[in-house]
Parts: C-alpha cells; sequence; structure tokens
C-alpha cells in the first residue's frame, strides 16, 4: 500500500530559496478550487510553502503537497461553510499534523523520497533493504519485490522509475487472481449439491471460516440479477471465496434424494415430502429460517449459530459489502 502511495504519483519538491512571499501576505487570500490549472496548482503549492516554519518543516509541506494528500485537504475546505483562504488550509494542515498517526505517515514518506532517488541496483540490496522494510510492506509483496529488483536490476534507472514496473506486475496478477476467484464463484453458483450440516460445520472449525448459505434457485430470476450486479463484483467474489465457506443450496434442484432420505416432514401442521435435493433444502430453509424466499443469504459459524441474514433488499454492492464485513466481524468476535 505505501509503495504504491509513493510511486504512482510525482512528488512535489520546492527549492526553500525559491519563495520569498511570506505567509502573513497570503493566509486571508481566497483559494480558487474550481476549474483550475496545472499553473493554478504550482501557485497554490507555491503558496503553501510560505507555511514552512514553527508549524511546519520541509518534509511536512512536501508531504501536504503530496496530490492525494492536497487534493483531501481542497476538498475538506470545499463542504465547508466557510470560504476557503490559505488561513483555513493552515489550520487544517496543523489539525492532520497533531493526529496521533501523522508522525508514522511523514516518516515512511520521508523513507520513500529517500528510496525513489537511489538507483536500483541489486548490488546494494541490502542497503534498500533496510529502506524498505521500514515501510512495512506485506511479507509476499516484500518478497515479490526483491526478485523483481534482482531480476530488473539497474545501474541507472532510480526506483522511482524501476518501481513503476513492479506496480503495473502487482495489479495484473491481482486482476488475474481475481479473473480466477470470479470464475469460481461463476461455477459455484452453477452448480447444486446436497447441503451436509455436519460437513461443514466441522469444515467452518477446521478452517476458521464463517458459512455463507445462499437459498438460490434454478428458476429465480431475482437470483441471477443479484449475482451478476453484486455476487461476481471483484471485491465481493474476492471476499466470498477467501474469507467465506460459500454454499448454494439450489431449492428447485430435482436431483432424487437417496431412498433412505426420502420422507414425509412437518413444518408446524404442514407436511412436505422430500423427494429431491431442492426439497431438502427448501425444508430446511422454511423449518430453521421460517422463510420460503430466494435469494436468501445465512452466515454461520461453526457452533451453527446465526450470525447474519440477508435478502434480495441488500443488492447494492456497498450493501452487500456491509453485509460482508459485519458477517466476518460478528464470527471473529466469537
Amino acid at each position: 500500500m505505501y509503495l504504491k502511495y509513493f510511486i504512482l504519483t510525482v512528488v512535489l519538491l520546492f527549492g526553500l530559496t525559491t519563495f520569498a512571499q511570506d505567509f502573513n501576505e497570503i493566509k486571508d487570500k481566497e483559494i480558487e478550487l474550481v476549474g483550475y490549472s496545472e499553473e493554478d496548482l504550482e501557485v497554490i503549492n507555491k503558496n503553501i510553502y510560505t507555511f514552512l516554519g514553527d508549524d511546519f518543516d520541509s518534509l511536512d509541506l512536501d508531504f501536504f503537497t503530496h496530490p492525494r494528500t492536497l487534493s483531501a485537504m481542497l476538498i475538506g475546505l470545499v463542504t465547508s461553510e466557510e470560504q476557503p483562504t490559505y488561513g483555513l488550509l493552515y489550520d487544517q494542515f496543523l489539525e492532520m499534523k497533531r493526529m496521533p498517526h501523522y508522525p508514522k505517515l511523514k516518516r515512511k514518506y520521508g523513507i520513500g523520497i529517500k528510496l525513489m532517488q537511489r538507483t536500483a541496483d541489486f548490488a546494494n540490496w541490502e542497503e534498500d533493504k533496510a529502506l524498505i522494510m521500514e515501510l512495512e510492506l506485506e511479507p509476499d509483496v516484500f518478497d515479490s519485490l526483491r526478485a523483481y529488483i534482482k531480476e530488473h536490476s539497474s545501474t541507472s534507472e532510480k526506483y522511482e522509475t524501476v518501481l513503476v514496473g513492479f506496480s503495473e506486475q502487482q495489479e495484473k496478477q491481482k486482476l488475474a487472481a481475481r479473473k480466477k476467484e470470479i470464475g469460481e464463484l461463476d461455477n459455484l453458483l452453477a452448480v447444486s449439491s446436497l447441503f451436509n450440516e455436519t460437513e461443514l460445520l466441522a469444515q467452518s472449525k477446521l478452517e476458521n471460516k464463517p458459512i455463507m448459505l445462499y437459498f438460490t434457485g434454478y428458476a429465480c430470476v431475482n437470483c441471477r440479477r443479484i449475482e451478476h450486479s453484486t455476487l461476481l463484483d471483484p471485491d465481493i467474489a474476492t471476499l466470498l471465496m477467501n474469507e467465506f465457506i460459500f454454499v448454494p443450496l439450489f431449492v428447485d434442484d430435482n436431483s432424487e434424494l437417496a431412498l433412505e432420505d426420502q420422507k414425509k416432514v412437518y413444518v408446524g401442521e404442514r407436511a412436505m415430502d422430500l423427494r429431491s435435493i431442492g426439497d431438502k433444502h427448501h425444508h430446511y430453509q422454511v423449518s430453521r429460517f421460517q422463510t420460503s424466499s430466494q435469494p436468501y443469504f445465512v452466515v454461520l459459524n461453526g457452533e451453527n449459530e446465526i450470525l447474519e441474514i440477508a435478502d434480495y433488499s441488500t443488492s447494492s454492492i456497498e450493501d452487500y459489502l456491509l453485509f460482508l464485513q459485519n458477517s466476518l466481524d460478528a464470527f471473529y468476535k466469537k
């Protein structure tokens, strides 16, 4: 995350002697935030460097004028009721600098700048590694980076250039993995199999993952809609395939049950004949969750406790992601 943050945008560095203008001269000046050009942005950055003094050093201002950071700050000014001025922007910078996590962000930003200016020569890996480790990359990303630098070692090109290629490689690999996960989920959504509660509960305990039961049907129009618009979204598919034991239960699967499993059951006073896989799934849904509608999602833990439930009303990507996150939070709190 931090590596991508440093290599995909341009670090705006300005010499300290370039700007002689005093902050007091511009603190009440309004900031025009609509339709500004690159030249306007350069003026904004020039004015920001008048903040240099007791409150901000040059690394602070390098960090705050980073495009991503500055954009967030300017958006905050736009949404405030007050007219945006450099004085208000100064106060926003101060507020952010006082946040507990800021010193760590600033330190990593400085490390990133140092690293970007070094040549990506694998002969210097041990020295570079000390800087890279301070960025606290995930172990698999760190190992991939080491292998990439070894393969693309250069005595002339800097990390700022070489790591663009590494980032592109990571994105391609991530995209390929997501396509694979979407394909696997798509295959699951097309196949019906008999629900075995005992085996799934044991699997949940063994893998330490929640169970996601998806009551669906071959003839369910709303099921197809939520699958294509929501479940196969890359972020959702990744969560379903990696963080859950995902089990589609088709309530209209006409595959015949084994003779010993065929029987008459009751839900209250209502009799049901279990002859097919679909009959058994439908009975399980009605008898335990008191509903016969599809699509219907139930999250269970290894103790067979219900953690979360959702239906077709949770069909937007945002709502479904929240449902998944709440399910995971509930599972790991148990």
